[in-house]
């Protein structure tokens, strides 16, 4: 068995860090790749398949042109495809609902391989392996803070509202139901801009809430 390189373990570690992922997170894609849970007990060809995977999970090849865009911000992921939109959607909304900790793209890519077996979110192409993971997510919000996700589709087109904006009103009034607070009777008057803005003002307020609750 031909050895690891160094070139290959310092681009290993190069990428692990480009994708923000911890220690265990790191050892756990070792393993699933290789069986191996230390980059110096590759081999070259097992070496050759993790930096591969690190550079899905890192959004891009190793090394960036010269022209390439800004670096992402922490954990985030150039991702494309017809169902990143509404699962990023999504995982905000988790997130701002308190049901998971770690917000970033990686985090996400992690969920939806672990609901489909597909390593990359801009992979996820097919409807019904899609529904694995949205329904999945759903399913986990609802666990914690119920939302009422889809309202009857003619109903909202009488009123001129797209499932997207009905589903961002949904997060908010469930927001509003963990922090035992009436919601804003005006939502259906607030822009998705505006309703995207109270999420997240929202979701600080039940973090802090959360935060408390684990001191006390």
């Amino acid at each position: 068995m031909t050895t690891v390189t160094s070139k290959q373990i310092g681009a290993i570690h190069t990428l692990k860090a480009r994708a923000a992922l911890d220690d265990d997170s790191y050892r756990d894609i070792l393993h699933r790749e290789t069986g191996q849970r230390s980059a110096k007990a590759l081999s070259r060809d097992q070496a050759f398949r993790v930096i591969e995977r690190l550079k899905v999970l890192s959004g891009g090849s190793e090394r960036p042109s010269r022209a390439a865009a800004p670096p992402l911000a922490d954990g985030a992921l150039k991702l494309e495809g017809p169902f990143v939109g509404q699962c990023r959607s999504l995982w905000i909304a988790a997130w701002n609902l308190g049901v998971i900790e770690d917000r970033r793209d990686t985090a996400l890519v992690a969920f939806v391989e672990r609901q489909t077996g597909i390593a990359s979110l801009s992979w996820l192409r097919d409807p019904l392996e899609a529904a694995k993971a949205i329904e999945g997510l759903k399913a986990w919000i609802n666990r914690v803070a119920p939302v009422t996700w889809d309202a009857e589709v003619k109903a909202l087109r009488r009123r001129g509202m797209t499932i997207g904006r009905w589903r961002k009103i949904a997060v908010v009034r469930a927001q509003c139901r963990l922090l035992a607070e009436e919601a804003p009777a005006s939502l259906d008057a607030h822009s998705d801009a505006e309703l995207q803005q109270l999420q997240t003002t929202l979701g600080r307020r039940i973090r802090r809430m959360q935060d408390r609750r684990a001191r006390a």
